[in-house]
């Protein structure tokens, strides 16, 4: 499963219950985001090495179920394009095929705020509860787990 952009793995928890026993599931933190360290290119065609990665690294060799949600989705689609003899399925959930350049209000989210509040009220009511579990807490205050600036590259 590949998350959305801004997400993590993690966003797909309350779901896999319902994989269990039918599917093994492999949910991938996107360079960048969730618990993955930030750096390296931000690019597509590094999103997509990262699945074929992901898929060597636990010996996965017959073709696969892609699910994505979103930016996933967009991963997906194009590991697909790139791998077809490494892909079975796709299951593609509300992407975009163009993006609308929204950079100047996600760097405003970039840095550490003094509180959580502080950081949801920056993020704005509509997108808030949709970057929630995105949000963590540092020594120095609350930041994202995704840096702004990176996933713009």
């Amino acid at each position: 499963v590949l998350h959305a952009h801004w997400l993590g793995a993690s966003d797909f928890a309350p779901v896999l219950p319902a994989f269990a026993g039918a599917w093994r599931v492999l949910a991938l933190d996107q360079r960048g985001h969730g618990e993955t360290d930030h750096g390296g290119a931000h690019t597509i065609a590094a999103y997509v090495s990262d699945v074929d990665a992901l898929l060597a690294h636990v010996g996965v060799t017959r073709p696969v179920v892609l699910l994505g949600h979103s930016f996933g989705g967009q991963v997906a689609n194009l590991y697909a394009a790139a791998r077809p003899e490494r892909v079975r399925a796709l299951v593609l959930e509300d992407i975009d095929v163009a993006r609308d350049d929204r950079s100047e209000m996600i760097l405003a989210w970039a840095g550490v705020f003094p509180t959580r509040d502080a950081l949801l009220a920056r993020i704005g009511p509509p997108l808030a509860p949709y970057l929630a579990a995105s949000i963590r807490r540092t020594d120095d205050g609350w930041t994202l787990r995704f840096d702004p600036h990176e996933v713009l590259r």
